[in-house]
């Protein structure tokens, strides 16, 4: 039988798809009511389908999911590049996407899923040396199984098995890419699907076309071209995912949602109790205001309401869990007011842990890409060239203040700090985006030097 999956992989892509889901929203929430609602036993399919529209599905792992991506890319990501790398900035991507789009489609995915691949492809035909290659990205659930081996002192992935979208295929039948090292890089494409024979069903695949060996400047490759992102580190190690706890609280709400509002509508109105031996003719057909009962002798008529606190555990067991959403990163439900009252001070200690795991993840996503654009630039013949990548890492607002300038200003022509200092504030406090380096260039050239008398440090 043919092996697919990596021993790891089952488990974790329940996960994925769990997560998946939930960032999709309530109407895929409702549409696999099923698996995450508790339904009422002996319910007909009408009672059901109103079970159901009582569950709300209020996004908060969406919410935050942007929130984070929004905090990392509220700067573009700076590249230094070599000029035949330059055309990526364009169009980086298989798909036609700038290097931009990819950076934040990889930090969207490493984010809520804490994997991501992406793969160096080298064009086939019509490409020349100086012809940048193109960046293929994989999903999660995309990275089906992998090996690493020791080769000449160091781990070394040796085997890679993504799985490719192809819209035109039959449905269970899906395409696989493989990365082999035999010694050199051997790439196979295969349509697989599952077989059964009435007693058991086994995985069949079938290579589609031939061998490929993947040539750079007519020489094979000896590694896979291929960077596994996580949230930690760059290893293919699978880890859980840094969404996985906000989802499975949202998850909760949206069931504690539809047993709060079934409860509501089953037992919050009064019902109308009416006792004493009725025919037909005298059982009430209407009630309110200018309509009357008629009872028989020793008859009587009342209402019959839940007590004013039957629904309160529902309600307190809501909050708790919207509570639980905000300790986990998200954004508050209701709570408007506590952020326009909360402290810079009670603010910072909120972000403190959200922001480490932010700059741990900024911290992999660069790394990675500056491989991946290392290889790039070694393909395209620069290999004295450098590769320079820079992950925004100024999570929060800074905007510096008038006064602080001044002072600043004072401090330099006063000989406390240097120039490159005070423009690092500048930059740091969102007033310039240009580079130290830029900014005194840019200032040589125009000639305005004269506001800052000391000389340049070069």
């Amino acid at each position: 039988m043919t092996k697919l999956h990596h021993r790891t992989y089952a488990h974790y892509a329940q996960d994925y798809e769990k997560i998946r889901l939930v960032l999709e929203g309530q109407r895929a929430m409702r549409a696999h009511a099923e698996v995450y609602l508790r339904m009422p036993d002996g319910l007909s399919q009408t009672e059901k389908a109103n079970f159901i529209k009582g569950a709300h599905f209020y996004n908060v792992t969406s919410n935050t999911l942007e929130s984070m991506v929004g905090l990392i890319h509220r700067k573009q990501v700076r590249f230094t590049l070599p000029p035949r790398l330059q055309p990526m900035l364009d169009r980086a991507t298989v798909n036609g996407h700038s290097l931009h789009t990819f950076c934040e489609e990889l930090t969207r995915e490493v984010l809520a899923m804490g994997r991501a691949c992406a793969v160096l492809t080298y064009p086939e035909f019509g490409a020349t040396v100086t012809t940048p290659p193109d960046i293929a990205f994989f999903a999660a659930s995309e990275i089906l199984d992998w090996k690493e081996e020791l080769i000449n002192g160091r781990t070394q992935l040796t085997y890679l098995r993504l799985r490719e979208d192809d819209d035109e295929l039959d449905n269970g039948v899906e395409l696989h890419l493989t990365y082999h090292l035999e010694p050199e890089l051997v790439m196979r494409r295969w349509h697989v699907r599952n077989v059964s024979n009435g007693m058991e069903s086994k995985a069949e695949a079938i290579q589609v076309g031939e061998d490929i060996h993947p040539t750079v400047r007519g020489q094979y490759q000896f590694f896979i071209p291929a960077v596994i992102f996580g949230s930690r580190n760059l290893s293919p190690d699978v880890e859980r995912p840094p969404l996985l706890d906000l989802a499975d609280a949202n998850i909760g709400h949206f069931a504690l949602s539809a047993d709060y509002n079934h409860s509501l509508h089953m037992s919050a109105l009064p019902t109308l109790v009416v006792k004493g031996a009725l025919n037909e003719e005298q059982k009430p057909k209407a009630v309110g205001p200018g309509t009357a009962i008629y009872l028989p002798e020793n008859g009587d008529a009342y209402w019959l309401n839940a007590g004013t606190d039957a629904h309160e555990s529902l309600r307190l067991a809501l909050q708790d869990m919207e509570a639980r959403m905000s300790a986990l990163g998200a954004q508050m439900i209701l709570s408007g007011q506590q952020r326009r009252q909360e402290t810079a001070e009670h603010a910072s200690m909120r972000y403190s842990h959200e922001t480490a795991m932010l700059l741990s993840v900024v911290n992999q996503l660069e790394a990675g890409v500056r491989t991946l654009l290392s290889w790039a630039r070694d393909y395209v013949h620069n290999p004295s060239e450098v590769v320079l990548v820079e992950f925004n890492r100024d999570l929060v607002s800074q905007v510096i203040t008038p006064q602080l300038v001044t002072s600043l200003l004072a401090a330099v022509n006063a000989g406390a700090i240097s120039r490159e200092s005070f423009i690092d504030a500048l930059r740091k406090g969102e007033v310039i985006e240009r580079t130290v380096e830029e900014e005194l260039d840019k200032i040589e050239e125009e000639g305005a030097d004269g506001i800052l008398p000391f000389p340049v440090a070069r």
